[in-house]
């Protein structure tokens, strides 16, 4: 890869960093989930709407390959998945110690700080970490997919022929 400098003219800068060795990409990836998963503070709503952008770059990424359109779904939606996966083995490290609390007979859960929606303080214990848990990771996903076929339908559809 080579290095770019600042007085770069290239308008297409970003063109180079999509062709980052694979390592390195997933790696910057994981890196941008993590700071989004803590800007959020374990709540993963910043996690979930960088699965847009990730979805957008991988998609062009994935075209850049020139293969079908079978196989640029294929692993599209593998990365998705792992994305997901990632940000799941994230949320059961930061929400599984206070999941356990619930077996505790004297855990306070009206004093956990967690928002109560529903009439009993136990369910609403249980709705926010099945919430946290498992839903968040499948929402990311989902953007995530929504970003690549965005990028797909922009790439092949909208874009003007030159």
């Amino acid at each position: 890869m080579e290095i770019s400098s600042s007085t770069d003219t290239n308008p297409n800068r970003w063109h180079r960093r999509l062709s980052w060795s694979r390592v390195r990409f997933y790696l910057a990836l994981a890196l941008l989930d993590i700071i989004s998963v803590g800007m959020g503070m374990g709540v993963p709503v910043f996690s979930i709407a960088f699965g847009l952008p990730a979805g957008w770059v991988i998609g062009q990424r994935v075209i850049r390959q020139n293969q079908s359109l079978s196989n640029h779904a294929g692993k599209a939606l593998l990365a998705a998945s792992m994305l997901a996966l990632f940000t799941f083995i994230q949320m059961l490290i930061i929400w599984l110690p206070p999941t356990l609390k619930f077996f505790d007979p004297t855990f306070d859960v009206e004093g956990f700080g967690i928002p109560l929606w529903l009439y009993q303080p136990r369910v609403s214990y249980i709705g926010w970490m099945v919430l946290m848990i498992l839903v968040s990771p499948a929402l990311q996903a989902s953007m995530f997919s929504l970003g690549v076929l965005a990028s797909f339908w922009y790439t092949t559809l909208a874009k003007p022929k030159a």
